[in-house]
């Protein structure tokens, strides 16, 4: 517990210095805005038993600010992302059984375009911390053998902080991208669930850790 939250601090911190360090140097005045939605899979470890993942999705804004003030060139190669979004997260338990939280997520990317295809295409990658807020929890049928309190052993973390790194194809001159994209959590998403009595499993005493794949679709609108 302690390394972790040495690690989660450790990547707040850099993040919040680097960006401050490029702030400076963003171009507000070429500034994109535009949505992203797509399916994602997610699941917890070491939360529920049974546990299965958990098949929704995420939509959301952006904001994409190139990096370079004095850069006049048409597509600049670094920018600063940032997104609001709304994703659905959490896992399945049995056939019949859904913990589900879904958040208010702020995830805030260094995003950079390496490889150019033809005059229109790009090969981007993108990375940074992910800032959330949970808006609603909702257990259906849950597995266990007694009441599972959602108000207390069985409450998600209202907060989670999260790392975000993804990468995909951008087409016609940047304005619509796919990515597939990967959030791992430094939050413990249950920190009052042990299941380790009730089902005689050593590693439910450890961190619930959340993890997100998303497959994105994005696309600039003005």
């Amino acid at each position: 517990m302690f390394k972790n939250l040495i690690s989660r601090k450790s990547s707040i911190l850099f993040f919040i210095i680097l960006i401050s360090k490029l702030n400076a140097q963003l171009d507000f005045r070429r500034a994109a805005y535009g949505a992203v939605a797509g399916p994602n899979y997610s699941k917890i470890l070491h939360a529920h038993n049974p546990s299965s993942e958990r098949y929704s999705f995420f939509s959301g804004i952006f904001a994409r600010i190139p990096i370079g003030i004095e850069c006049a060139c048409d597509n600049p190669k670094f920018y600063i992302q940032a997104q609001l979004e709304y994703i659905q997260s959490g896992e399945k338990g049995g056939e019949k059984t859904l913990y589900a939280n879904n958040f208010l997520s702020l995830p805030i990317y260094i995003k950079a375009y390496p490889i150019k295809y033809n005059e229109n295409s790009f090969f981007f990658i993108q990375a940074g911390p992910r800032f959330s807020y949970l808006v609603k929890q909702r257990v259906v049928n849950p597995a266990w053998g007694r009441p599972y309190a959602i108000n207390q052993d069985g409450k998600a973390n209202n907060f989670d902080f999260s790392v975000s790194v993804a990468s995909g194809i951008s087409f016609t001159n940047r304005k619509n991208e796919l990515l597939l994209r990967y959030d791992y959590s430094f939050t413990n998403a249950f920190p009052n669930l042990d299941e380790s009595e009730a089902t005689g499993d050593p590693l439910a005493r450890l961190r619930k850790i959340q993890h997100i794949l998303s497959i994105g679709f994005s696309r600039v609108l003005f």
